[in-house]
């Protein structure tokens, strides 16, 4: 059996709802979302316009249909809205600390004036051919270290004889590289991405929840 609906006008003026004979003063008091949707429709339909939405009128249904399907989705939404969060934060933690190791590996390391005494031709496991240098330097204590550095390329970006910036870390002088723009570019890349990642979702998501906020 179809529910009964009606509002009560006076002077232009809502005065009274009701919904199968139980009385509102506002729609707001309505429980159920989809009579509060019928009655917020009857009121924008105003005092002069006869209601003939139910069951037979497509165009009220459709209204009807679409808005309890946004409210869905509001409430999906809602319960996704943590998760999002979580994640663009966890995006922004991990692009915080690439970008604080990066920044160690850099510039608080030591530097050194090296020299390419060798061109190491490799293969990567799809076949492909890459040069790498390798590079001999002087230590704090004058003792030479020989590295090969973990950077490739095709062609080979140095030449044997070739003086070069080192970076490398006092503990650690077999993770050495070569200081360059290109090098140093791709340093960063992984904190870049993350950072952009998490700053992408993050604006999705109070974006989307901006949206429903204001349609509901």
């Amino acid at each position: 059996m179809d529910k009964q609906y009606s509002v009560n006008w006076e002077n232009g003026r809502a005065i009274a709802l009701s919904v199968d004979g139980v009385s509102y003063n506002h729609p707001d008091q309505i429980h159920d979302r989809q009579d509060r949707l019928v009655i917020q429709q009857l009121i924008a339909q105003g005092p002069d316009t006869a209601f003939s939405g139910g069951p037979d009128d497509k165009n009220f249904s459709d209204f009807i249909d679409s808005e309890l399907r946004l409210g869905a989705e509001a409430a999906a939404f809602r319960l996704l809205f943590p998760g999002l969060m979580a994640i663009a934060l966890l995006l922004l933690m991990i692009s915080a600390f690439l970008g604080i190791r990066t920044r160690q590996e850099l510039f608080m390391g030591r530097t050194a004036e090296g020299r390419v005494i060798e061109l190491t031709l490799r293969q990567d496991d799809e076949g492909n051919e890459w040069y790498y240098p390798v590079v001999e330097f002087p230590l704090a204590d004058g003792q030479l270290q020989t590295v090969q550095v973990a950077e490739g390329s095709w062609p080979a970006a140095y030449e044997q004889g070739a003086i070069v910036t080192i970076h490398y870390d006092a503990d650690r002088p077999l993770r050495a590289r070569i200081h360059s723009a290109s090098v140093t570019a791709s340093r960063w890349l992984g904190s870049l991405i993350t950072g952009t990642l998490g700053m992408t979702v993050l604006w999705l998501t109070l974006t989307v929840r901006r949206i429903l906020k204001a349609v509901n």
